[in-house]
């Protein structure tokens, strides 16, 4: 998982065709982007949005990027299913 402003899909670096998705992640609506690549299966998210109603003035322009490897489709929907349920706390 990566956490910043200048997030790069690595499915447009792969030179596969890639199958699209829609899902969540928190309360976020996200395109999973899946591909087969050296054996093993992936699948990447771009969440923006994420922090928008944080309070946190940091959090501004902040982009969650979530990828995942698995050697099976069925590996890859759990970990899919897992990023889903992602919330924000904030501070108490």
């Amino acid at each position: 998982m990566y956490l910043g402003r200048n997030p790069g899909l690595l499915s447009s670096q792969a030179g596969v065709t890639v199958q699209r998705y829609p899902g969540r992640v928190g309360g976020v609506p996200v395109e999973w982007l899946r591909w087969s690549e050296d054996g093993r299966q992936r699948s990447e998210a771009l969440v923006a949005g994420f922090f928008g109603q944080s309070k946190q003035k940091d959090s501004a322009g902040l982009a969650i990027h979530i990828f995942v490897g698995a050697t099976s489709q069925l590996d890859v929907a759990h970990m899919e299913a897992a990023a889903a349920t992602l919330r924000l706390e904030e501070e108490r």
